[in-house]
């Protein structure tokens, strides 16, 4: 897990933050490296705790978010925790394996700006990122 932005930002040009929230080193590394062609600090969190902790230091613009997450709160209360705070405009992306009908309309009804099934293709992803983002 990282703690800070993996890089500095440039001056007078703000890279949008990005925090990966998923219990899976190797998922997380996944999606690092799919958008690393993107201009984004990333930073990272392994459970819902340390998310909150990454979104109240660094507000990011973007949270790729994982469902299932050990302890509290999951992907799906952290959504709607992030949601409720309407001082923040964070947009967030689920990245999940839960893929049926019934998990993507929880998180549509919850709020979430984008919902992408695991396995996905790096297409899929960037697209949808920058859908997401423009969107904002």
């Amino acid at each position: 897990m990282s703690d800070t932005p993996q890089s500095a930002p440039s001056p007078g040009m703000a890279k949008p933050m990005v925090l990966i929230v998923d219990d899976q080193d190797e998922v997380r590394k996944l999606l690092r490296m799919i958008l690393a062609h993107e201009d984004f600090h990333f930073i990272e969190a392994h459970d819902g705790q340390s998310a909150i902790s990454q979104i109240q230091k660094y507000r990011p613009e973007l949270i790729l978010l994982d469902i299932m997450m050990p302890g509290y709160p999951n992907g799906l209360e952290l959504l709607e925790i992030v949601k409720k705070n309407k001082v923040m405009s964070t947009k967030i992306i689920m990245v999940s394996a839960k893929g049926q009908y019934e998990d993507v309309l929880t998180a549509a009804k919850l709020h979430c700006d984008a919902y992408v099934v695991k396995p996905f293709t790096r297409a899929h992803l960037t697209d949808t990122v920058q859908k997401v983002l423009m969107a904002a």
